[in-house]
């Protein structure tokens, strides 16, 4: 929450903003994607667990049917909000969510990151999950080959794990 937010916030009785948002977040789940027309050096050394690793690419449009209700109807007997869209970056000491036509939701503290983080052209997709914690995560009901567009492999990959993706990739389809 951005400093100005939290210092509002913090005039209402009987709202606890710390526990209200550690509470949301037991409750939701993101899948977390970069947007960007080429790849990243600094991504794959940021978030790829060493040298053998894989870039998923997708579209927009199929990321979000993954988070519909459609998609997600075997999530049964819950409650629950899908979204998926670009992160907003903020300056948490200057900016504010709490003003103008910004519309508070139980997702939107999940779509803002601090500025500093900008260069990662984040998207994210999320499940928030009523009265229901999911520490271990969701699966969605996806088909890889309707869901992926393409496989990248790590370019500090060494060549056995290249063959070992490409033959998995060519026997799966």
């Amino acid at each position: 929450w951005p400093q100005q937010d939290l210092v509002e916030l913090k005039k209402i009785e009987g709202l606890n903003i710390p526990t209200l948002t550690e509470n949301n977040r037991k409750s939701v789940v993101a899948s977390c994607w970069v947007e960007l027309e080429h790849e990243s050096a600094a991504m794959w050394r940021l978030y790829a667990s060493g040298n053998e690793s894989v870039a998923i690419v997708t579209s927009f449009k199929k990321l979000e049917q993954a988070v519909t209700l459609e998609n997600s109807a075997h999530i049964t007997g819950h409650r629950f909000f899908s979204d998926a869209a670009r992160v907003q970056y903020i300056n948490h000491f200057s900016d504010r969510l709490l003003q103008g036509s910004f519309r508070l939701n139980v997702l939107a503290p999940f779509m803002f990151k601090n500025i500093s983080y900008k260069h990662e052209c984040e998207v994210r997709a999320l499940i928030a999950m009523s009265q229901v914690s999911v520490p271990d995560g969701l699966d969605l009901q996806i088909t890889p080959g309707n869901f992926i567009d393409e496989i990248i492999i790590n370019p500090f990959a060494q060549s056995w794990f290249r063959k070992t993706v490409q033959g998995i990739t060519t026997h799966h389809g």
